[in-house]
């Protein structure tokens, strides 16, 4: 068993949308408007009220180079990966579908239309920011293109059934093309046909073995890999003595997401400092980002509150515009000629908590702007 990751073309993903007051006129538009670029785009289906009074409809193209598969290769199994940066507006079903895109390496108007309805996976629930994993079915299977591109396409559900909406919803995908939280494809594939070694004496054995398939992790970077099969067997033959001996039971097969160094078997290393992520480790779950700004004058404190409804205490971290420097890790304090200054901040269940202090002579007041990653583990702290 073998797999490989895939990445967007770069140019050749993006968005293609269009509006009309007619639902039937703007799903049947034979081109629409690119949006190309981004390092994130919506896809969606909504209605937008007045002033407007008009349906929207923006599709996704996410085409992926995957003439380096062997030609002998015979496909196991693909999950393409997304990560959905916001979700607003009702809640709503995104498909994954195949496209004819015209040319994959730039995305253009009349690429609108050229995106099916059939679901080569089971169709996702977006309701808010997170990695979202469309598992291939049998026919997503047959779109994989061993000689060129693999087209793929995300379509709002109202679209792909033909029903019109009556809410102005979206959905927001990433699309950057650093690797980070870029769309990627992961197929596993067998270059291997199986055989059967003869056998002089009928033998009764029982054998299981685990297929080795993508799995789900919410991280920035993953990677499938094969799990070891398992396959004890107890062997009986006709003999003037009968016998029966059993081979010595494997390790427990890794049941998660590796990535390596160059060089590294990921299947036999235990030094985590050869792996560049490892699902035996602990990882951060990316939830959102907010800005918040507090201005005070001298000898003054502040103080600002952002929401994250989590109901619990999660992991956070703070960065605030020093105004005398660059962006720093808060807390932090620093000093002048004539004054002291510092911000810091505290988490509860809800929110997040930003301070800042002066205390000395200023001839202008302070604005420390702020910058809050936050995360989805739980501290559980109480």
């Amino acid at each position: 068993m073998a797999s490989a990751i895939f990445y967007t073309t770069a140019n050749g993903d993006g968005n293609v949308w269009a509006g009309d007051s007619s639902w039937s006129t703007v799903r049947g538009q034979s081109s629409g408007n690119v949006s190309q670029g981004n390092t994130s785009d919506n896809v969606r289906a909504r209605w937008v009220g007045d002033p407007y009074n008009s349906y929207y409809i923006d599709r996704i193209f996410l085409p992926f180079d995957t003439s380096s598969l062997p030609d002998n290769a015979e496909i196991v199994s693909a999950m393409l990966v997304v990560v959905f940066t916001s979700a607003s507006g009702g809640t709503r079903g995104i498909g994954m579908v195949q496209t004819t895109q015209s040319d994959p390496a730039n995305l253009a108007s009349g690429d609108y239309s050229r995106m099916g309805t059939t679901e080569g996976a089971t169709r996702e629930t977006v309701t808010e920011a997170s990695y979202v994993y469309y598992e291939f079915n049998s026919t997503g299977l047959t779109w994989i293109n061993k000689t060129g591109y693999t087209l793929l396409g995300l379509r709002d559900g109202k679209d792909i059934d033909n029903t019109a909406p009556s809410d102005n919803t979206a959905r927001q995908i990433a699309l950057y093309e650093d690797g980070t939280f870029e769309p990627y494809l992961v197929v596993v594939y067998n270059t291997n046909s199986p055989s059967q070694s003869p056998s002089s004496s009928p033998s009764n054995s029982a054998s299981a073995s685990l297929s080795p398939s993508p799995s789900k992790s919410p991280s920035p970077s993953l990677s499938p890999s094969a799990s070891m099969s398992i396959s004890p067997s107890a062997s009986k033959s006709p003999s003037a003595s009968e016998s029966a001996s059993t081979s010595p039971s494997p390790p427990p097969p890794f049941v998660g997401i590796k990535v390596g160094k160059s060089g590294t078997n990921v299947l036999t290393e235990t030094d985590p400092t050869k792996f560049n992520f490892s699902s035996e480790y602990g990882t951060l779950k990316y939830f959102d980002k907010q800005t918040a700004s507090v201005t005070i004058f001298e000898f003054e404190s502040g103080k600002t509150t952002i929401n994250h409804d989590l109901g619990y205490y999660p992991f956070v971290e703070v960065y605030v515009g020093n105004p005398y420097s660059g962006y720093e890790s808060c807390p932090f304090d620093g000093s002048g000629a004539t004054i002291f200054y510092g911000c810091t901040f505290s988490v509860t269940k809800t929110t997040v908590e930003l301070y800042a202090y002066v205390s000395g002579m200023l001839i202008a007041p302070l604005t420390y702007n702020f910058i809050v990653f936050i995360f989805k583990n739980n501290l559980q702290l109480g």
